[in-house]
């Protein structure tokens, strides 16, 4: 800030200096606010941090509220004595306003401490040190002003980006007009201006801050969560519907067997497999690409190894597609000719598919009852060594006729 406002008193031009230079910063505000989120619409569903939105719209409510007073003290003819006492109350009110909220963000941290809660200045009969400089006739005034600012519209959960350049607009207005005010009834309060003008540079100087640091900072997080997220889309965005559809078969026959029911109600199931899938996509992303990999790699194996050929004629596929030809080590060139090539033959595959499982399910149903019928029972098995012995004993009963001839009776 220029050394000039720093001054213990300034002259009637200095204010009205200071006060031009801080209308065109308003002004250069606004415009930046409004070029900067309309180059940025891709963030204007993006949800913030709700503290961080509370604390604009803290900052909002209170200088709507120092806005109100002056709009109050602009009106009043301040030659009635009565009138005089109600402009200074309303000044030194919002003088107080702007110092607590000067102080808040000094020493509070912007995105983690919420505004609203350092408000109570009379929490258990403590006030802060520069409340012992008002007048004890003003106390329940201000008190009633900071409880005004609790009681005005809060923002809670789900606020969006596209919604903050309202509230800037908001501010920036407020401002002008308290510019415009002070411009009309400085003469009068003009001992205490160059402090209140100072607070207001102050808390002005952290506005923009606010605009030109903070919010592309934190804009540029959400960037990055979710470039992180599509990141992990495209690692494993598709493996991971396989593995939730498994997940949910898997938790509803364990909970099938650990209720004893036929049928488990789908929430029982469908939640959990949710946290799980959620956990494994955010937490354990390796290990999730680790299974993919492995599955894949051994999927194409099947098709590449030695029933290449059965695979391609149970499946339709062309034996000359690059995925075949392809003879290189690359595995995720392979992987990707290996989809590709599904992709392409998606429809012969899933017919046939059905089809291969209609052929095994009648193989299963007739072909093993029949195989089950050759292999040999227990008592079967036990009979058979005296069988094979005694076809033994005649054999080597006949060679002996043979050679030797048959043996008198």
């Amino acid at each position: 800030m220029n050394n000039k406002f720093t001054k213990k008193n300034m002259t009637k031009e200095e204010i009205k200096a200071s006060l031009r230079k801080m209308k065109k910063s308003i002004i250069f505000m606004e415009n930046h606010v409004n070029n900067f989120y309309g180059l940025n619409t891709h963030y204007q569903d993006s949800n913030v941090n709700p503290i961080a939105v509370r604390n604009i719209m803290y900052i909002d409510n209170a200088v709507q509220r120092i806005k109100g007073n002056f709009d109050v003290m602009k009106t009043l003819d301040n030659k009635n004595p009565e009138n005089k006492f109600i402009i200074k109350k309303k000044f030194i009110i919002s003088m107080v306003l702007l110092k607590h909220v000067n102080t808040l963000i000094k020493e509070k941290k912007f995105e983690d401490d919420d505004y609203e809660v350092h408000h109570l200045i009379f929490k258990d009969g403590k006030k802060p040190d520069f409340m012992k400089l008002i007048p004890k006739k003003y106390e329940d005034d201000v008190k009633e002003e900071f409880e005004a600012i609790s009681r005005d519209k809060k923002i809670i959960e789900g606020f969006s980006l596209g919604a903050l350049p309202k509230f800037f607009t908001s501010i920036g207005k407020a401002f002008k007009s308290i510019i415009g005010s002070i411009t009309q009834i400085g003469s009068f309060i003009f001992g205490m201006l160059t402090k209140f003008i100072m607070l207001l540079w102050k808390l002005l100087m952290w506005i923009m801050d606010l605009i030109f640091k903070i919010i592309p900072k934190l804009i540029k997080s959400l960037f990055n969560f979710f470039k992180l997220v599509i990141l992990k889309l495209i690692k494993i965005g598709m493996f991971m519907f396989f593995l939730f559809a498994i997940i949910i078969m898997v938790l509803m026959k364990y909970m099938q067997n650990l209720f004893e029911m036929g049928k488990v109600p789908f929430p029982v199931v469908i939640l959990p497999a949710i946290f799980i899938t959620l956990h494994l996509f955010w937490n354990e992303t390796k290990l999730v690409y680790r299974i993919q990999t492995g599955l894949l790699n051994g999927i194409i194996w099947i098709f590449t190894g030695p029933i290449k050929y059965v695979m391609q004629l149970a499946f339709g596929l062309p034996r000359n597609d690059p995925f075949f030809r392809y003879r290189g080590r690359n595995s995720a060139q392979k992987s990707l000719l290996f989809i590709n090539m599904i992709m392409k033959n998606i429809g012969m595959i899933i017919i046939r598919f059905f089809i291969l499982l209609l052929l095994i399910k009648y193989c299963i149903k007739y072909g093993v009852p029949m195989i089950l019928k050759g292999i040999p029972n227990m008592k079967e098995m036990l009979i058979f060594p005296l069988i094979v012995s005694q076809y033994i004993y005649v054999y080597m009963k006949k060679l002996l006729n043979l050679f030797i001839g048959p043996t008198e009776e």
